[in-house]
C-alpha cells in the first residue's frame, strides 16, 4: 500500500493500483483537454469528449456554478454547483453524513418548488460512495408546459464543500444521459 496525500490533506491507504490510476487522472487533467478548473476555489474536473463549458460564475460566499453542454443531447442541460465551506462541517459520523445529504435533497426540492416548479417531486434516493467521498444521488420529476421532465442530481459531500451535479431535461431523454453524468461527477476533484 501506499499512502496519497488527498488534495483535503488527508492522508489515506491506496493500493498501487489505485496509485496508478491517480496519477494517470492527474495527467489527463493537466493537458487541458476536456476538463475544466476553477484556480479560485480548486475544483478540477473531466468532462466527455464533445461537452462544453456553456458558462462558469462564482457568486455569493465561495459558491460557483458550471453549466455545460452536451451536443449529443442538447434538450438535457448538465451543470455543477458548489460552494466550499468557510469552517469545516463537523459530521462526526456516516449516519450524520447521511441525514445531511438527505436534508440536503430536501431543501433542494423546496427550492425548486419555490422557483416555481409546484410539482417538483424528488424521486428514490441512493447513498453511495463515489472516490472515497459519501454521496446521493436522485432523480426528481415535474412539468414544464405539461410535458414531463426529470432531474438527475447528485450532491458530493466533503467537510470542506459541497458539489451537486443537476441535469435537467426531457423525462424521456435522461436515462441515456444519467450514466455519463455519474461518471463526470466521479472525475471531480474538490478540496
Amino acid at each position: 500500500m501506499t499512502t496519497v496525500i488527498s488534495a483535503a490533506g488527508h492522508r489515506s491507504r491506496r493500493s498501487k493500483a489505485r496509485v496508478d490510476e491517480l496519477d494517470e487522472y492527474a495527467r489527463e487533467m493537466t493537458s487541458g483537454i476536456d476538463t475544466f478548473f476553477d484556480p479560485e476555489y480548486h475544483i478540477v474536473g473531466k468532462i466527455p469528449p464533445g461537452w462544453k463549458v456553456k458558462h462558469s460564475q462564482h457568486w455569493g460566499n465561495k459558491q460557483g456554478t458550471v453549466w455545460l453542454e452536451d451536443p449529443d443531447d442538447p434538450g438535457v442541460k448538465p451543470s455543477l454547483y458548489y460552494k466550499l465551506y468557510d469552517t469545516p462541517l463537523q459530521l462526526a459520523s456516516q449516519d450524520e453524513i447521511n441525514a445531511w445529504l438527505l436534508d440536503q435533497a430536501a431543501q433542494k426540492a423546496q427550492l425548486r418548488v419555490s422557483q416555481g416548479l409546484s410539482d417538483y417531486t424528488n424521486g428514490p434516493m441512493n447513498l453511495v460512495t463515489i472516490d472515497d467521498r459519501p454521496a446521493l444521488e436522485w432523480t426528481a420529476t415535474y412539468t414544464v408546459n405539461g410535458q414531463p421532465y426529470s432531474e438527475y442530481l447528485i450532491r458530493l459531500y466533503s467537510p470542506n464543500g459541497t458539489a451537486l451535479y443537476f441535469t435537467q431535461g426531457p423525462a424521456d431523454q435522461m436515462p441515456e444521459v444519467i450514466p455519463t453524468v455519474k461518471a463526470v461527477a466521479e472525475k471531480t476533484i474538490m478540496p
